[in-house]
């Protein structure tokens, strides 16, 4: 997971092998960390050589 501020949010990444980030979690963390807020998955499709086919994020609800 990686964790960053942005403006007056709270982000946590977590990131696939690549390094790309496939979950994200926006909002405010709290005490322990834990972000309340709301929750993305991202679609990332590559073919054999590498090359993205499909990218979009995908809005899941609150958390």
């Amino acid at each position: 997971m990686v964790t960053r501020k942005f403006g007056r949010y709270d982000l946590a990444m977590k990131t696939d092998e690549a390094g790309n980030p496939i979950l994200l979690f926006i909002g405010q963390a709290d005490e322990q960390g834990m972000i309340k807020g709301d929750q993305f998955t991202r679609r990332l499709i590559k073919d054999e050589n590498g090359v993205t086919l499909k990218d979009h994020w995908d809005y899941k609800g609150k958390v």
